[in-house]
């Protein structure tokens, strides 16, 4: 699953990292505003 996500990032690690740990922190902090637009 690591490899898929970072798959498209290959060329910005930084940046997908960087996304990753945005999405977790409003996971986190709104989960509200997280499932609004991140629909499971």
């Amino acid at each position: 699953m690591n490899i898929v996500f970072q798959n498209p990032f290959s060329n910005s690690n930084s940046l997908s990292l960087l996304t990753t740990n945005f999405i977790i922190l409003i996971s986190m902090t709104k989960p509200s505003y997280f499932y609004k637009y991140f629909d499971f």
